[in-house]
């Protein structure tokens, strides 16, 4: 996913990217169902369509959906998006495995290690482009780097741990706080459709939670 921002040409291609890779939530809920027995009412479908829906949306820039434009943005730039929507497969992937397969362990320092030979032998290649070197550009580095491996850390305990449907669909939520950042960051020029397709993406995840929540009973 990081590979697959770093060849967006804009800010506005980079928020369509990110929009493509937060298909995970709902692939993660799709794996675990088929996967890890995670119990659904019918209507989960129906809020991952919606999910999709939106994406289509935000990458068409239109409600009834321009294929047409739609593909002309994805080829305008194939490897990104392309990159984001695999993220997006292998990341739900591993939320679900590695609650099935990791016995407890939490498999993130690994994971980071080998991002870090793997990014540094893009760096080695020179097949990425160079940027001058400065003190904010270190500073985004050095605090992107220790937030993300916290948030990570702290995913895969809770896919262990705690409930991994309610962590996906809160997971939701970023979509419209990665908007609101874009907005300030990287000058992102965001449509009125945009908009209204991250909201879509919003309301699949509260259909999609309401079909996976489970009603607790009292013991009495």
């Amino acid at each position: 996913f990081a590979f697959s921002l770093g060849l967006a040409k804009d800010g506005t291609q980079t928020m369509e990217v990110g929009m493509i890779n937060y298909l995970w939530p709902t692939l993660t809920i799709l794996f675990a169902v088929l996967f890890n027995g995670q119990k659904a009412k019918w209507w989960v479908g129906i809020g991952m369509l919606l999910a999709i829906y939106g994406i289509f949306v935000v990458l068409s820039g239109n409600l009834l959906i321009d294929f047409r434009a739609m593909w002309s943005h994805i080829t305008s730039n194939p490897i990104s998006y392309f990159l984001a929507l695999w993220a997006a497969i292998f990341w739900a992937a591993y939320s679900n495995f590695t609650r099935a397969w990791a016995k407890g362990q939490n498999p993130t320092t690994l994971i980071f290690a080998l991002d870090a030979i793997f990014f540094n032998a893009i760096w080695l290649l020179d097949l990425a482009p160079s940027y001058p070197w400065n003190t904010k550009g270190v500073l985004f580095a050095v605090g992107s780097a220790l937030i993300m491996g916290a948030a990570y850390g702290m995913w895969t305990f809770g896919v262990q741990k705690g409930r991994i449907e309610i962590m996906s669909i809160m997971s939701y939520f970023t979509p419209v706080l990665s908007c609101i950042f874009a907005s300030f960051l990287i000058g992102a020029k965001l449509t009125h459709e945009f908009w209204v397709g991250v909201s879509i993406v919003v309301l699949g995840s509260f259909i999609c939670w309401a079909a996976t929540r489970e009603k607790h009973r009292s013991p009495n």
